[in-house]
């Protein structure tokens, strides 16, 4: 299963955040997003890293006040090398993730004479922009995206596809039960004394793995043999 990381800065998309992650939950993503993931007492820093090493993408949710943000002395938080907003960044780009900018309310993409030089990098990346207006639509589309461009990372890389396995075990599960119930049914044509409704069970069983492997091919777009 393909994890995400959630980037953002609370002043500026925590509104947007957990609504993001709820919607992307709803893929087969594990998502880390901090104000749920983190449990407290937790070491901020070392989990932040323990994430991204272990991150498939990052999401870079972008608004705008993301550029501008400032702490109490009135500084650009982006300026600050402890800026966790630019520790998430860069640590991505430096770990060859699949980085997606995410532009929130009509908010343009940074420009680069105003992002600091580590985070420059940022800019190669193709952005995605999500009306508030229309967000669980754009938030869908976005889940599929990301899911479409992972599946193209790992067959660009020759790794294997966590999906289509899923989803060929389904399948098989589903052949496996229809076979067993077929078996069963043609023992109660030949043997008399065996009662006639046995191979109902498992015909019956062998459509909820179908169904499953119907349904995630129908959410991602992989219909027929994976």
């Amino acid at each position: 299963m393909a994890r995400l990381f959630i980037s953002y800065r609370r002043s500026d998309t925590g509104a947007y955040a957990g609504r993001l992650n709820e919607e992307l939950e709803k893929f087969p993503f594990e998502t880390f997003y901090d104000a749920q993931s983190i449990e407290p007492g937790e070491k901020y820093l070392d989990r932040i890293h323990e994430e991204l090493a272990s991150s498939d993408a990052t999401l870079v949710l972008i608004g705008p006040n993301w550029l501008d943000a400032r702490d109490a002395e009135g500084n650009v938080r982006l300026a600050q090398q402890l800026d966790w907003v630019r520790r998430e960044v860069t640590l991505s780009i430096d770990a060859d993730l699949l980085v997606i900018p995410v532009l929130f309310d009509a908010t343009s993409a940074p420009t680069r004479d105003r992002l600091p030089e580590p985070m420059r990098r940022l800019l190669s990346y193709d952005d995605y922009k999500i009306n508030g207006e229309y967000f669980e639509r754009d938030a869908r589309d976005l889940g599929l995206r990301v899911e479409q461009a992972l599946v193209r990372r790992r067959r660009a890389r020759g790794e294997p596809d966590p999906l289509n396995s899923f989803r060929r075990q389904l399948l098989y599960l589903s052949g496996l039960l229809f076979l067993i119930a077929f078996c069963v049914a043609f023992a109660e044509v030949r043997i008399a004394e065996l009662p006639r409704t046995l191979w109902i069970l498992p015909a019956s069983m062998s459509f909820t793995p179908f169904a499953w492997w119907v349904y995630t091919g129908a959410r991602t777009g992989r219909g027929g043999l994976v």
